[in-house]
């Protein structure tokens, strides 16, 4: 195994590079970090904006970070449309501050069962994977998956889907109420170079989704597409949900172990608030931890004593 293939390597480059879009999320909005937290710690307050404990901060905050003016609207071009999704991903992984690596043999189950016969996609229901997320299937409020290493061959072939990594957390929409998974693709380690996904839940299928992802795109551009146009791309909106969707039900499987990189004894927490006098203070990680996502128990390991 070289250093490149080492999953103790990989996720310690990740852990650096997560560390490193945190710093950018400081220098660029450097109220973003205390503002989330404000809003987290107003939920329950009088007055205050109320959500489920599924989500940690619905993206509503991280939209008032970039548009603090009440009413102030953002014009589809706008570059700091993308930020949000990058702002609010990144200030609910402050909390934990997880890396994931997922082992191989993990995943292959899950890659296995997606496909109905060779080359034909199956159509996964959406409801037992919604279930599983809102009932508490990710084991931090965001976590980022690292992931192996790529030449520039895959890298050509693989085209947008190549990524260095992948943030997830759980989105609550305001506006509607709806449930949503929030993913945000890493795709070169840089800011420019996240990009957030939107997966709604409370639809059916995949490809339901896509569908509705798809008249979202073209209705924000002001554009009509006929049913084949929508339909092909709701297809691309699958394909990449699709490519990710194995990784996201290997997290979130029951059965899996899940271990301390440094302390195999160890399991990840959701960050939980300190409560003092009545009322609820969050506050983030100190230090990135590594997990390692596997199909068996770690062999225990001694503890150094302070």
């Amino acid at each position: 195994m070289t250093m490149s293939e080492d999953p103790a390597e990989i996720t310690r480059q990740a852990a650096k590079r997560a560390e490193a879009l945190l710093r950018e999320l400081r220098r660029r909005y450097p109220d973003a970090l205390a503002r989330s937290i404000r809003d987290a710690e107003a939920k329950g307050q009088p007055g205050a904006p109320q959500w489920p404990d599924w989500c940690w901060l619905p993206m509503g905050s991280a939209f008032a970070v970039i548009a603090p003016q009440h009413g102030q609207r953002l014009l589809p071009g706008d570059p700091r449309v993308a930020d949000i999704a990058r702002i609010s991903a990144l200030t609910t992984w402050r909390l934990g501050k997880g890396v994931y690596w997922l082992d191989s043999e993990a995943v292959a189950p899950h890659t296995e069962g997606m496909w109905a016969r060779p080359g034909v996609p199956a159509e996964r229901p959406l409801q037992p994977v919604r279930e599983r997320l809102l009932g508490g299937g990710l084991p931090q409020q965001c976590v980022y998956i690292a992931w192996p290493p790529m030449d520039e061959e895959t890298k050509r072939k693989l085209g947008p889907l190549a990524l260095r990594g992948l943030f997830l957390h759980l989105e609550y929409d305001w506006n509607s109420g709806r449930p949503e998974l929030r993913l945000l693709i890493d795709r070169d380690g840089t800011w420019d170079g996240l990009r957030g996904v939107p997966v709604p839940l409370d639809r059916p299928t995949l490809l339901a989704a896509g569908r509705e992802l798809a008249h979202e795109g073209l209705s924000i551009l002001g554009l009509d597409a006929d049913d084949e146009q929508t339909e092909s791309l709701a297809e691309k909106e699958r394909a990449g949900m699709f490519a990710l969707w194995p990784t996201i039900l290997t997290l979130i499987d029951p059965s899996v172990v899940i271990s301390g990189f440094d302390h195999p004894a160890d399991r990840p927490q959701p960050a939980e608030p300190r409560t003092k006098g009545g009322i609820i203070r969050w506050r983030g990680a100190q230090d990135v931890t590594r997990w390692r996502v596997s199909t068996h128990q770690p062999r225990p390991t001694l503890r150094a004593v302070p």
